[in-house]
């Protein structure tokens, strides 16, 4: 139905006010012509008189709804106010908003502008328009007052999938290798992982598997999973994954696991955050800005409008938001947030239920080997006011017991977690996290100490623990600036039953710049580490040289070093002179490319590297080499790299996609006769392109819900489905659309009986949709590429044939055929 209403837009308008208008007010947008110079047929004069039309509405840029209207040259009337208001989302009094948008409209046309540039906004009282009498559109402007935030409308979880049945399949390789001159014989190894993905609906099948250079197949996890309204479920050989449990470490285990999910939980970022919500009038960009750092971006509808904060960095921080029109900013505001991944939602406790057969994944089998005794592992976590929570977990086999007790709480200069674990035959735990800002200093603060011996000095790989050996560790750092320059203090140390004494490494290091001009900077930098045998000191300079596709870097650097051995101590001195260049391809592939090359000369050695990053339609990869010569010895050249694929199929299309993390995806059909791209649009963003009679694969994460329309690259007119369609992804979730395309033209004439006569009011058949003449026999209609013949049935009741000139002269869609001639 949507179709066909959008077949009507312009084709009741048959008047020579649209000839008058078109010509007057596309010279606004463009500096070029329409239409070609074939002259304006007889009777092509403006109409004061009100006009009957179909006009496309739209609401924060997006397309909504035809409805029909009456339009004068200062007016608009709705047919049905009621309906243009139903077509709106978020309204939250319809009655006023609908009183607000009947009877005579003021145009409002002084707010038609250019895109992109400054322009004037319509701040209305309750509803208003601004109709473009060029595009027979017509924007809807809303106060905010009579608007709901977007997601309050929302359900509390992730809608259920819509998706195809799908199969997934992801490769990733990874190698790494080097070989000395002139040898024979080389050290290499490699790995492929992979992951298999059957999946229904919000149910899949999942296997992690990999296969080495030994010929060894290993199968990681094989288990029936389904994650939905909040709670997830999962049986078969699976991966612990669980919170609390900060002294035992995550098990794979033959068993089931039950708990809570925040994965479905619609915008869970925000339920875990402080409510950061906004007010734009039109669809746009908002940025969010850390110590001056971009962290968030994102396009929002217009109205009231929630920010997602899924992957704000955690803790407790002031930010600044930006409003954005086009590119003109149009409001910034200050705001303080708390978010960390340790607090759950005020409403959504945490809790999970594991219990299963321990296994040993043992390398060179292809299936884990069963261990002693059985695992049961459960936690429950909860939230305590806006800044802190609280949980409790516990894990037991047939012959150990444990249970940790966490806590964090976040203030505006600091954060603060700590847990304390206790187990049988007297082993017990404590860890402590802090971060402390005072003024421009930061101070980050670690620790953690476990008391304990194992229940098996040499455990078999049959024999399941809980806890291991006793160790201890912790780091701490304080940074600050200095200068024009940070100034950066480290220790970090660690010991465990078996080491005689503590590894200790302490640094420091200063950075600050020398010089700036341009795309040039010349830095220096220092930096001291020692542990209780080594001191290593580096101190230099690098003049750095930026564009927008090359990164170059040239720099010289001393370093000193001191050694004990047996007592003995030994320096020596060694000098670095090295350069570096990366090149970004931006847009000069349709491909991401980026190419670096590393060149070193130090006193008795040198080295040579380079490098390149890959990512593309069907795969992505990266490989690195390195050439050290030293003086008397052969080369050593070294390498490694990576290599991504996946594959996609819903039984119907096999789509090969370049992501290696890919877990869902949208694929996208366009079907048509013709020639023509249209770009993807999923939640206001490009995500790529399709071509008229292909299909397009656009790899997207699951447990999220999608917005996605597609519009034409070109300016030729198509006729589709404008609509925007929603749909949520799962993991291993297909989601398939089909776009039907039809290229149209837009002709417009004059119909004459044979003695030259208009032929008024007359209904022409052939045309796509409704289309007819008026009084003067002057007409507008849309009509496919291929048709050359038109009929008309007359007032009187007679029928006529007329035909177009076998060559038309189009621009941009539009063909004026001038007098046609009906028999």
């Amino acid at each position: 139905m949507t179709k066909v209403i959008s077949t009507l837009r312009r084709e009741i308008v048959c008047t020579p006010v649209f000839i008058f208008l078109s010509f007057s007010s596309f010279s606004v947008f463009s500096d070029e012509p329409v239409f070609e110079e074939i002259g304006i047929p007889d009777g092509f004069e403006l109409l004061a008189a009100p006009q009957v039309t179909v006009v496309d509405l739209y609401y924060g840029g997006r397309y909504l709804n035809s409805v029909k209207a009456v339009y004068t040259p200062s007016t608009v009337e709705f047919d049905d106010p009621s309906q243009v208001v139903r077509s709106i989302p978020d309204i939250n009094n319809p009655t006023l908003v609908t009183e607000a948008l009947s009877g005579s409209l003021d145009r409002h046309s002084e707010y038609l502008c250019q895109p992109n540039s400054d322009c004037p906004t319509l701040n209305p009282d309750v509803a208003g328009i601004v109709f473009d009498e060029s595009k027979f559109k017509v924007n809807i402007q809303v106060n905010q007052n009579f608007l709901q935030p977007a997601q309050a409308l929302a359900g509390r979880y992730l809608p259920p999938s819509t998706a195809d049945n799908s199969f997934l399949q992801t490769i990733n390789m990874l190698f790494s290798g080097s070989k000395i001159s002139g040898a024979d014989t080389k050290s290499e190894t490699w790995t492929l992982f992979g992951r298999s993905l059957i999946s229904v609906k919000e149910k899949n099948i999942e296997s992690l598997w990999d296969y080495d250079k030994e010929n060894n197949l290993g199968v990681r996890s094989l288990s029936l999973n389904q994650d939905k309204e909040g709670v997830s479920y999962g049986a078969g050989l699976i991966q612990s994954h669980s919170f609390g449990l900060t002294f035992a470490s995550d098990q794979t285990m033959i068993g089931g696991r039950f708990g809570s999910s925040l994965r479905t939980l619609l915008n869970n970022g925000i339920t875990q955050s402080s409510r950061l919500e906004i007010f734009r009038t039109n669809r746009g960009r908002v940025e969010v800005f850390r110590d001056g750092r971009l962290i968030h971006s994102e396009f929002q509808e217009a109205g009231n409008q929630l920010i997602n904060t899924q992957a704000f960095p955690s803790g407790a921080y002031d930010i600044t938001i930006r409003i954005y029109d086009g590119n003109v900013l149009t409001q910034e505001e200050d705001r303080f947030f708390v978010k960390t991944t340790f607090l759950p939602p005020s409403e959504e406790p945490q809790y999970f239920v594991e219990l299963g057969k321990p296994v040993n994944m043992n390398s060179s089998k292809t299936w884990p080997t069963k261990q002693n005794g059985m695992l049961a592992r459960s936690g429950y976590n909860w939230r305590l006011g806006e800044t802190s929570s609280i949980a409790l977990a516990g894990a037991a086999t047939g012959s150990e017991i444990l249970a940790e007790l966490s806590g964090l709480k976040l203030g505006e200069q600091y954060q603060l977690g700590t847990s304390v674990m206790l187990a049988d035959r007297k082993r017990y735990g404590f860890s402590a996290v802090s971060f402390i800002r005072i003024g421009a200093a930061n101070l980050n603060l670690s620790y953690r100490k476990l008391w304990s011996t194992q229940i098996h000095n040499n455990p078999t790989p049959e024999e399941y623990q809980l806890l291991g050996n006793g160790f201890y560790q912790g780091t701490a750092s304080l940074g600050f600036t200095l200068g024009k320059g940070s100034i950066d203090f480290r220790r970090s140390y660690y010991r465990d039953n078996s080491d005689v004494e503590t590894q200790i490494i302490d640094g420091i290091s200063y950075d600050t710049p020398l010089w700036g001009l341009n795309d040039y900077e010349l830095r220096f930098r220092t930096n001291v580490s020692r542990d209780r045998k080594n001191l290593r000191v580096l101190a230099g300079i690098e003049l750095r040289q930026r564009s927008s596709q090359w990164y170059n870097r040239v720099g010289y650097q001393h370093e000193y070093n001191r050694a004990k051995t047996d007592g003995e101590s030994s320096t020596n001195h060694d000098d670095h002179y090295r350069a570096s260049t990366t090149w970004y391809d931006r847009d000069t592939f349709a491909d991401e490319v980026e190419i670096d090359g590393f060149a070193e000369k130090q006193n008795d050695r040198s080295t040579l590297s380079g490098g390149i990053r890959y990512t593309g339609r069907y795969f992505n990869s990266t490989a690195n080499v390195s050439q050290l010569k030293a003086d008397d010895e052969k080369a050593v050249t070294s390498y490694s790299g990576s290599l991504n694929a996946s594959l996609i199929t819903n039984g119907d299309s096999v789509v090969f996609g370049g992501e290696g993390n890919t877990e869902s995806g949208l694929l996208v059909k366009l079907n048509g006769q013709v020639k023509g791209e249209f770009d993807i649009i999923v939640n206001g963003q490009r995500q790529g392109y399709g071509t008229i009679g292909n299909s397009t694969l656009i790899n997207l994460p699951a447990f999220d819900s999608y917005k996605v329309f597609i519009r034409p690259r070109g300016e030729s007119y198509f006729e589709y489905d404008e609509r925007e369609l929603e749909f949520s992804l799962y993991p291993g979730n297909v989601q398939s659309y089909t776009w039907d395309i039809e290229q149209v033209l837009v002709v417009i004439g004059q119909l004459l009986d044979e003695k030259g006569n208009p032929l008024g009011n007359a209904a022409l058949d052939g045309v796509t949709g409704i289309a007819g003449t008026d009084s003067d026999g002057t007409f507008q209609a849309r009509i496919n590429t291929g048709v050359r013949t038109l009929a008309a049935d007359l007032p009187d009741g007679s029928r006529c044939s007329f035909d177009l000139p076998e060559q038309l002269t189009i621009r941009r869609g539009v063909v004026l055929v001038g007098d046609l001639i009906c028999q």
